[in-house]
């Protein structure tokens, strides 16, 4: 929190490219550091108390050190700042609003992710190596975009929400950007 006025204004001067660039450099940086955690915990054993627990409760046995999860958490952190920085550069959108908009917006955001999340995830083969980790990497890339990118988008276009007032944008992530 110390950091994020200074790094938001930092980053906030940047090319639209420039933020996505960033922003994809950043979500490199966690598969590093999941990775380099998982090689430290190569000889890891699960203990048997948590296996005991899980197969009690009917659920998958856990795996701390599964890279899936790091691809998760790079390609949902890459898609949402992308997302951001995109719906920023077109003036962001104002959440606020009548219930029943807010409403609605909740409904199509949601289909948006079922049909990103379930739709890709049947689509997507499952496994390890760089094909699946690629793969898992733009499911959830797609998924943070549309979050924050895409469905705002939707809802602007539609006149299910208003541009922010540039005060708000300035206020959520400073916009002196030069533009894509």
């Amino acid at each position: 929190m110390r950091f994020w006025d200074p790094v938001s204004v930092w980053v906030g001067k940047k090319t639209l490219s420039q933020q996505i660039l960033i922003a994809f450099i950043a979500s490199l940086i966690f598969i590093v550091l999941g990775f380099g955690s998982s090689t430290l915990r190569s000889g890891y054993q699960v203990p048997e108390m948590w296996i005991a627990n899980a197969q009690l409760a009917g659920a998958k046995l856990p795996d701390p050190i599964d890279p899936n999860s790091s691809f998760t958490s790079a390609g949902t952190l890459f898609g949402l700042a992308a997302g951001a920085a995109w719906i920023m550069s077109m003036g962001g959108y104002q959440a606020a609003g009548p219930f029943e908009k807010r409403a609605i917006r909740y409904v199509i955001g949601s289909i948006g992710v079922i049909i990103l999340y379930m739709g890709l995830g049947s689509i997507f083969p499952r496994g390890d190596g760089f094909i699946f980790y690629s793969l898992r990497y733009i499911r959830y890339a797609l998924l943070g975009w549309w979050v924050s990118g895409g469905a705002p988008w939707v809802f602007v276009r539609f006149k299910l929400a208003e541009r922010a007032i540039s005060s708000d944008i300035i206020a959520v992530i400073p916009l002196n950007h030069k533009g894509s």
